[in-house]
């Protein structure tokens, strides 16, 4: 892995669940790494399912190899969320090859606010989702 490779900053974000006095479960993202990254957009694709337009971007990031990294995982890179879909090991725990999609149907509550997972930033470590579908 060259070093100067690792341009962009990247977040990976560890989902989280908590219960309530009640025991109603919220779901939540913590941060749980920021690293620098090599991100190289792959493909893209529009297609209507059930009478709806839907986008679909796929995107391979390159990261030092990190233990504890998993498919359950998010990666926030700019203000765009991706879903993580593989994980490749390159050259014995030197780099971690994700290939991510980009996550388009996902909300977040921060504070008592829904936004859009298109027009967010994550100033804070506790980060709520609503709903996650894949």
């Amino acid at each position: 892995m060259q070093a100067g490779r690792l341009k962009y900053t990247v977040q990976l974000l560890k989902k989280t669940v908590a219960r309530d006095p009640y025991g109603a479960e919220t779901i939540g993202f913590i941060v749980f790494a920021t690293v620098p990254a090599d991100v190289r957009y792959k493909s893209g694709n529009k297609v209507i399912e059930d009478m709806a337009l839907v986008n679909s971007q796929y995107v391979e990031i390159n990261i030092r190899f990190k233990k504890g990294i998993d498919e359950t995982m998010i990666v926030k890179y700019g203000n765009r969320f991706y879903r993580i879909t593989s994980i490749n090991e390159i050259a014995y725990r030197q780099t971690l090859q994700l290939i991510a999609e980009r996550i388009t149907d996902m909300t977040f509550k921060i504070g008592g606010i829904t936004v859009d997972s298109d027009n967010i930033t994550v100033d804070s470590t506790i980060i709520t989702a609503d709903k996650i579908t894949k």
